[in-house]
């Protein structure tokens, strides 16, 4: 494979990629086509060991930076925060009285500022194994940091030394992530609890308390029901389904008129190679903005098949309606539903998802 000089040098996009196989990744062809400190000059994605991992590469003045990212899915609903920082760090949040989470441990509690919203719950998930592996994931970085989302590292360009550090954040990860399992559901959610135990029951749900949440297969497709702490006082539902585990347009399609603000910013990042595309179907069109990496209205409307669209057209009366890279994602903040509305909403939300497993994978009409 042959790359243009501006591409293979100074940035090292041509390293990147070579990694990228190394490791069974693939490059994701959404990236910037014109690289600076806030677009990467490219991205591969994969996974290790369960864990998905993206890895960017960003220009610095004299070399580039690589930053990777290991998610926690679904994430959890701590309010976590966990940096590592020097000694300057640490004398100015003592000035300012911050109030940090301690583990007992201070071969861990002095690299390690820890934040949660919830302390007592937060401070049950640092066994002995996710010290170890967390302390062994931030060594020799330039930044570290742990959050609900996963765990995000950078270091100044080295190759080589990728593969284990990729090893170690996706162990480090995985610890997290099991550790989680055994603690309790945030206490603002208990009534949440309460009411969709009962719930994933009915439907074949495996249930989880940390995040809150429910998972399982619905009619051939995977459904899952979680609640998301977007701040220390505001909750979201969310109800999410894998669509297709293929998206060879890199189409995210989102309201015009959205109430919860995206995760992803797709759709607003300006000179990105995705651009608007038209479904032809004006009532969906008015509704929905759809952008894509690749192909046109007569690929897009083929992904997005009339009973697709009628589903998410219905559902977004009630629901933020979001379609990112083949997973439909539903969310409304919980101060719009009480807990014993939970049963309709998820109701609304299976039939639907039901609809297009009856015609799975011939969905695309």
């Amino acid at each position: 494979m042959r790359y243009h000089p501006l591409v293979q040098f100074p940035f090292g996009r041509f390293d990147l990629t070579r990694l990228g196989h190394q490791l069974g990744f693939h490059l994701d062809i959404s990236d910037n086509p014109f690289p600076s400190i806030w677009h990467p000059v490219a991205t591969i994605r994969g996974v290790q060991s369960g864990v998905a991992i993206a890895l960017q590469r960003f220009p610095r003045k004299g070399g580039t930076i690589d930053r990777a990212h290991a998610a926690l899915w679904p994430p959890l609903d701590l309010g976590l925060r966990i940096k590592r920082e020097g000694s300057v760090g640490r004398s100015v949040r003592s000035f300012f009285g911050s109030q940090d989470v301690s583990t007992g441990d201070a071969t861990f509690d002095k690299p390690m500022r820890i934040q949660a919203d919830e302390p007592d719950r937060a401070r049950r998930l640092f066994r002995t194994a996710v010290r170890r592996t967390v302390l062994l994931a931030s060594a020799d970085t330039a930044s570290f940091e742990v959050s609900d989302q996963g765990v995000r590292v950078e270091v100044w360009r080295a190759p080589r030394a990728w593969r284990d550090r990729i090893a170690a954040i996706t162990q480090a990860t995985a610890h997290l992530s099991a550790a989680a399992r055994s603690l309790s559901s945030a206490t603002a959610l208990q009534p949440w609890a309460h009411a969709l135990a009962p719930i994933a029951v009915e439907y074949g749900l495996r249930m989880s308390t940390c995040p809150l949440g429910a998972a399982g297969e619905l009619a051939g497709l995977h459904l899952t029901v979680h609640f998301r702490r977007a701040s220390a006082e505001r909750w979201i539902l969310e109800l999410g389904t894998t669509i297709s585990a293929v998206d060879p347009l890199g189409m995210v399609v989102a309201l015009r008129e959205g109430a919860l603000k995206v995760d992803t910013f797709v759709l607003c990042k300006p000179r990105t190679r995705a651009r608007d595309v038209s479904t032809g179907d004006k009532a969906f069109d008015d509704r929905f903005r759809v952008r894509a990496v690749a192909g046109g209205t007569r690929e897009v409307r083929f992904m997005l098949g009339s009973r697709m669209r009628s589903l998410m057209l219905a559902l977004s009366a009630r629901f933020d309606v979001t379609y990112e890279h083949g997973m439909l994602r539903l969310r409304t903040e919980l101060g719009r539903v009480a807990p014993a509305q939970l049963r309709g909403w998820v109701d609304e939300a299976a039939n639907g998802i039901r609809s297009l497993g009856a015609h799975s994978p011939a969905y695309r009409s």
